[in-house]
């Protein structure tokens, strides 16, 4: 704040707006990051689940295979 005048100049004005969006883009980007990493947990959760089915899957056929062999 100008001390002479008590009202801030147009330059203190910008500087103080250009902080504000920077803190809003850092949040912003902070926010993405936080979707981002949930959705790659819930993706490689999804994906483990999936490759416990097909190997189950592999196996029973493999155990129904050998039986029919014996």
């Amino acid at each position: 704040m100008s001390e002479s005048s008590g009202k801030e100049t147009i330059e203190e004005t910008y500087k103080r707006f250009i902080k504000v969006k920077q803190e809003k883009l850092e949040n912003s980007k902070f926010l993405v990051g936080h979707i981002e990493v949930e959705v790659n947990r819930e993706f490689y959760k999804f994906l483990d689940e999936e490759s416990s089915e097909v190997d189950n899957e592999m196996e029973d056929d493999a155990n129904s295979e050998a039986e029919d062999f014996e």
